[in-house]
């Protein structure tokens, strides 16, 4: 009886020792949210509220100083003025008090001249020392360097002051230096502070390339350039940075905005065509992360800028757009391989599953095989391109047309159809390809597959374009004998350049 009680009692000591476990564990998380919702609502709106309405009244010199001084009230009002007057996007707090009634455009007027602007350039590069003891340390539960930088954004956002892009620009050369070391990610001396200030950082650069003064002025801090392309790539090859950034509940920090320098930074080079399509090219096979992080990386940007563009299709973000235009940038130069051109006909078989991915994936490969790495920004689609129309064909680029026919029927009757404008033109581009050496035994060797997907296709008879499509395709696989047997197969002439037949050949030989 007695070994009995004895068991029954360490029992029971058990499960009030775990009893106590749950109850602090529940403790501490009940003071973990406290502290949050207090993070979140230091300062108190109201008081942000009071003192906003009095910036009419007050010195603007008192106010920029007490912004300088970090004092958390005016950070917070003069913030909420400026994101009121830009309307810019950032992650601001959800709830907040009716905006003060005063009239912005005079008070931030009076704030310029009281050198507001000065004021926060050196507050956000003044990065490379910790935070002088006195003051706050953060405004609703984000560090006050975001807010500056957040304050510096909403300038540039509205064009009534784009005369100080160029200004930020020329003066924030510690900060970028700072900010573009994705290896030891330190900002004001804290990891948790680089990837607070991350997101708007990048927003205010993006802001900033709106003005091409600002955009010189930024192309020639070293390793910039590369740093802003290589941020699109983060969630594809630096888990590290997303895992750091998700630790401390910051959004993903790739997003569009980065995406949107590049696409700036090719209108740019567009002034220079010559120059301008080296850059490209050195931009595109430059290597997808920072050789500081991976010496030996050798996967070159555009292979990455396609893996993204699945990415995004799948998670259904919203820079697709910008993606699509930068990859199209990319067929007018001279690197797009095997790899990267399967990669691209596999997106548009398997996830375009949206008819404007679907109509984008198409165009993209209109301009690789009917488009020539010679004519730079024309978007002419009269050359084409035997080793890439040979490639795509390889990769199954006509099974993924009818792939796309089948998935968007109802929208593919449509005259104005993008998809079916995009096919009809490849269609059209293949049957002249089709007398060329490469794509020529690219369609006999896959002809029996691509007959067998007709076959089983469900495509509708009653649509008239889809019918032109499948009978444009028929046409051209309609070859009895191997392209070395043919009289009529196109060659390379070693000596004038030109796609010539065999006979042709020897005559300009």
């Amino acid at each position: 009886m007695a070994r009995s009680k004895k068991k029954k009692g360490g029992r029971s000591n058990k499960q009030r020792r775990r009893k106590d476990d749950d109850s602090a564990q529940e403790q501490q998380q009940s003071s973990q949210r406290r502290n949050q919702e207090t993070r979140f609502d230091s300062p108190n709106p109201i008081s942000v509220a009071i003192y906003g309405g009095s910036l009419m009244s007050l010195s603007p010199t008192n106010v920029v100083e007490a912004v300088q001084k970090r004092e958390e009230v005016p950070t917070a009002a003069v913030q909420l003025l400026l994101y009121e007057n830009s309307k810019a996007v950032l992650n601001l707090p959800q709830q907040r008090e009716e905006f003060f009634d005063v009239d912005i455009t005079v008070v931030i007027q009076r704030l310029i001249d009281a050198d507001l602007i000065s004021t926060l350039i050196d507050l956000v590069t003044a990065n490379d020392c910790m935070l002088e003891e006195g003051g706050s340390e953060e405004v609703w539960g984000k560090p006050l360097c975001f807010w500056w930088l957040s304050m510096l954004n909403s300038f540039c956002v509205d064009e009534t002051y784009s005369w100080v892009r160029p200004r930020i620009a020329s003066s924030i050369a510690p900060l970028v230096r700072c900010m573009q070391d994705d290896c030891t990610r330190e900002y004001f001396r804290s990891n948790m502070k680089w990837h607070a200030s991350m997101f708007v950082f990048i927003a205010l650069i993006h802001e900033l390339s709106k003005t091409k003064e600002a955009l010189d002025v930024l192309l020639q801090y070293e390793g910039f350039s590369e740093f802003m392309i290589h941020c699109m790539l983060w969630g594809e090859y630096r888990p590290d940075i997303i895992n750091e950034a998700e630790s401390y509940s910051y959004p993903d920090i790739k997003g569009n905005v980065a995406s949107g320098f590049l696409g700036r930074l090719l209108k740019h080079y567009a002034d220079s065509p010559e120059e301008g399509r080296k850059k490209v090219l050195e931009i595109a096979t430059m290597p997808s992360v920072n050789r500081a992080y991976d010496p030996n990386c050798s996967t070159p940007f555009i292979h990455g800028l396609v893996q993204c563009i699945q990415n995004s299709i799948m998670s259904k973000k919203d820079d697709k757009g910008e993606l699509f235009y930068i990859l199209r940038h990319f067929t007018m130069v001279d690197c797009l391989d095997k790899n990267v051109i399967a990669s691209i006909v596999k997106v548009g078989t398997h996830n375009a599953l949206d008819h404007s991915d679907a109509s984008n994936i198409v165009e993209v490969c209109l301009h690789m095989v009917a488009s020539s790495p010679n004519t730079w920004l024309t978007w002419s689609t009269g050359y084409l391109d035997d080793k890439r129309f040979s490639f795509a064909i390889d990769a199954g680029l006509f099974e993924m047309f009818l792939v796309l026919l089948e998935r968007f029927e109802e929208r593919s009757g449509d005259e104005e159809d993008r998809l079916t404008k995009a096919i009809s033109s490849i269609m059209n581009a293949a049957n002249k390809a089709r007398f060329f050496k490469r794509t020529a035994k690219s369609i006999f060797k896959r002809s029996e597959r691509i007959l067998d997907a007709l076959g089983t296709s469900s495509i509708p008879d009653d649509n008239a374009n889809c019918k032109q499509i499948t009978r444009m395709m028929k046409s051209i696989l309609d070859a009895k004998q191997a392209p070395d047997e043919r009289r009529d197969i196109k060659w390379p002439c070693k000596h004038c350049l030109r796609m010539l037949t065999k006979e042709d050949i020897r005559r300009c030989g």
